[in-house]
């Protein structure tokens, strides 16, 4: 069943905000927008109400849109939420290490060092999101998960893809995510989330090199 059209919409809008093609700043037409989608202005309306409600986008009455430009203060509110949100999955896993396979956790480090030195940033960031989620979906809490993936969808557009393009940089992110991972194993989970808060202000830092660049 295909998707209502507003949906797609929102979808390859989300994708050219990703790509580039719709730049921080500049301003857009949502006529002009329609015409390339080859879609009413209707679905386009809702979709960009929908990403300005996720705060990715700044809608101008009667002149167009365009993309947020994310500053310093918002990448480290975004943190913060991250912070909340795993620093309490990392607490839930090692105190209930009796019934979570943790030992899952260490195949996501093994994928990582093969993709440390690969030219692919792309691949290694969907693989570092991979263990991320793997931490928040283990609480089985779907609303916390909706709310983390939000998260990672705005840091998409602040940059974050970017963040990994030296080898330098995915061999540190591999390191401090090993670090996590040991500290859960042993089910120490002040540890853990002293690792984990040391990693995420490490990403923290690229990502504000990254928009400041």
């Amino acid at each position: 069943m295909q998707a209502p059209l507003q949906t797609q919409a929102y979808h390859k809008l989300m994708e050219w905000i990703n790509s580039g093609k719709l730049k921080p700043g500049e301003l857009y037409s949502e006529l002009v927008v329609s015409r390339e989608l080859r879609v009413s202005r209707t679905p386009i309306r809702t979709a960009l109400q929908r990403l300005e409600a996720d705060g990715l986008v700044v809608r101008l009455p009667q002149r167009g849109f365009y993309v947020y430009q994310f500053k310093k203060k918002d990448v480290e509110e975004l943190f913060e939420l991250r912070k909340a949100l795993e620093g309490h999955a990392i607490e839930f896993i090692c105190r209930h290490r009796d019934r979570i396979d943790v030992e899952r956790f260490p195949k996501f480090i093994e994928t990582q060092r093969k993709l440390v030195s690969q030219g692919s940033p792309d691949k290694y960031m969907k693989e570092d999101f991979a263990f991320h989620q793997s931490l928040i979906k283990t609480m089985r809490n779907k609303r916390m998960l909706a709310l983390f993936s939000g998260l990672r969808q705005s840091m998409e557009v602040a940059c974050l893809h970017l963040i990994a393009t030296k080898r330098e940089d995915r061999r540190k992110l591999t390191e401090e995510h090993e670090a996590v991972v040991a500290k859960i194993i042993e089910g120490n989970p002040i540890a853990a989330k002293e690792a984990l808060f040391r990693h995420l202000d490490t990403v923290k830092k690229l990502v504000i090199e990254s928009i400041r660049g």
